[in-house]
């Protein structure tokens, strides 16, 4: 019989099993998992158990008091395909519900393709597509020579890069919305506005990995990426990641300043997906 409850402590070595192989031992849930287990008010984490063993589990997170995001789906190596998935996402669903969420988002790889088909099955629609790009951080002094920081919300709201993003703040793999990020996580983030440039990233990124959320303006690439190189060294970064939307010219900047996609420039890899709770 498969059961889908509120995970709890004594989850945590089963929770780490099931994560142990997912992107090849590379899955950044056991980074957040004791967060995930203690911050009950920020997310409820959920386990399946089939049989009293728990094979898989997933987390909705709260975005805002309206705003929902599922996350951190899986299910256990040599027991996929038994539709437990489906039953993670539809008491997902339940849980936002009750949460007070009007909506909910994910993001899924262009490669899960199982995953995508269990989310348009439940109504979820794609909402954005964006490739991730990445690269190594090289040591840099940080010049804040023609910087203005702080919060340009004029700037940010018309930007290419917003437009083409639908709204939607890149932070990791994870894309909230702009009003949500304001009300909600707003003191993460660093505004950098340069001659022609803008970038924003989030100075809370968890890991080694400093998140860029936002980036535009042509003319200035260079700057901006060296800024990149002063500022994340001195934070403590060895890489740098950016959810680039589908359509923006990083796309095809990027490679020339040093940044590999995961894939072919220009095709999108990583869709966010939105179902209406109303």
């Amino acid at each position: 019989m498969n059961v889908v409850r509120a995970a709890q402590a004594k989850d945590r070595e089963r929770i780490l099993g099931i994560c142990r192989d997912v992107w090849d031992g590379h899955d950044y849930v056991p980074r957040v998992l004791d967060d995930w287990l203690a911050n009950k008010e920020m997310g409820t984490l959920l386990v399946l158990e089939a049989d009293g063993v728990v094979r898989g589990l997933c987390r909705v997170t709260r975005f805002s008091s309206t705003e929902g995001w599922l996350e951190g789906l899986r299910v256990e190596t040599g027991y996929r395909g038994r539709g437990y998935a489906r039953d993670l996402t539809e008491a997902s669903l339940d849980a936002a519900r009750k949460m007070g969420f009007m909506s909910v988002r994910c993001s899924t790889y262009r490669e899960n393709v199982e995953s995508r088909h269990i989310l348009e099955s439940f109504g979820f629609a794609t909402a954005a597509r964006f490739q991730l790009f990445e690269r190594v951080l090289r040591p840099a002094e940080i010049s804040e020579e023609g910087l203005c920081l702080g919060d340009q919300v004029f700037w940010v709201q018309g930007s290419c890069f917003f437009r083409l993003a639908r709204g939607l703040l890149p932070m990791g793999w994870q894309f909230p919305s702009w009003d949500a990020v304001r009300r909600e996580v707003g003191h993460r983030l660093r505004v950098v506005c340069l001659d022609s440039g803008l970038l924003v990233v989030d100075t809370c990124s968890p890991g080694t990995t400093l998140n860029v959320c936002l980036w535009d303006g042509r003319s200035d690439a260079e700057r901006v990426n060296a800024w990149l190189d002063g500022f994340g060294a001195s934070a403590g970064y060895s890489h740098v990641l950016a959810m680039v939307p589908q359509g923006h010219w990083l796309q095809l900047v990027l490679p020339d300043l040093g940044w590999t996609a995961w894939n072919e420039p220009g095709a999108p890899d990583v869709f966010v997906s939105r179902r209406s709770l109303e």
